[in-house]
């Protein structure tokens, strides 16, 4: 049985907000690698992802939330994923540590992933893993301390700098987030995702006219890539919003002239398309 209250590191006592304060934060996190090039970290996401969307749906229902408690009260305890000796006999501690976040074991993760830079501290997977654990844990400093670990180790890959961005990101440290992006897009730029990711963040700094050509670029060169069309409608609706007026005593926005409406309207039937 999935504990949920163990995959959002909160208490089973913990209160609705506190509940959906954990959801919003790991919703982020996740939902921005579900995109992921490489394939055992988009795995990794989307099943994390789905987690978090069956932990919202039943811990955010009172009577689902209750008989859910009572289940787990009643469930047998299964102890075998967490004994340490098990952990630390693993001949992939790296892989273990995966398997253990996708669980929502973070506590097991962080234990595995600290061992396996102990047995090899020159392996950069394995510093990433101790980042990724180190943050859904709480500890944010030395999350990004773990992944620039990483980084020295294996300076040309981009999912370092890409999920630094994230932690940054989540953060609300939106400049140091830009900077990490972009390292990731200049050390891979073949690869479209690292590109969005800049121009995701530039859309949310406002810089919407350079956010929409890289996004316009990262779904032409991957067409089916339903987060790119998702973001690229947001900042043609974003982009709509800035041709009209504001109000400078309500702070409303509305077009003023013919060329504004013909200006929001070609965004947003852009934005329709999408």
């Amino acid at each position: 049985m999935q504990n949920y209250y163990k995959l959002l590191n909160i208490a089973p006592t913990a209160s609705e907000a506190e509940i959906k304060k954990a959801i919003h934060v790991a919703l982020r996190l996740w939902s921005n690698r579900t995109n992921a090039p490489q394939i055992d970290r988009r795995q990794e996401a989307e099943r994390m992802v789905k987690l978090l969307e069956e932990a919202e749906a039943i811990l955010l229902n009172s009577s689902k939330r209750a008989e859910y408690d009572k289940q787990s009260k009643n469930a047998p305890r299964q102890e075998a994923s967490t004994d340490k000796a098990v952990l630390d006999a693993a001949q992939d501690l790296v892989a273990e540590g995966r398997k253990l976040l996708a669980d929502g074991n973070i506590g097991d993760a962080l234990y595995v992933a600290t061992k396996a830079t102990e047995r090899d501290g020159s392996n950069p997977e394995a510093w990433a893993l101790l980042g990724r654990a180190r943050f859904l844990f709480g500890d944010v400093d030395d999350a990004i301390y773990e992944y620039k670990r990483a980084i020295k180790l294996k300076p040309n890959e981009g999912g370092y700098y890409s999920e630094l961005g994230d932690i940054y990101n989540d953060s609300e440290k939106f400049d140091d987030a830009l900077i990490q992006y972009k390292r990731a897009a200049q050390v891979e730029p073949g690869v479209a995702w690292y590109r969005a990711d800049v121009g995701r963040l530039l859309a949310r700094q406002g810089n919407l006219e350079e956010a929409v050509q890289i996004l316009e670029q990262c779904l032409k060169e991957v067409p089916d890539a339903k987060s790119f069309r998702n973001l690229l409608g947001l900042a043609y609706l974003d982009s709509a919003k800035n041709c009209c007026s504001v109000d400078p005593e309500s702070g409303n926005c509305f077009p003023t002239s013919k060329s504004q409406m013909l200006a929001i309207l070609a965004f947003i039937q852009k934005a329709e398309r999408q």
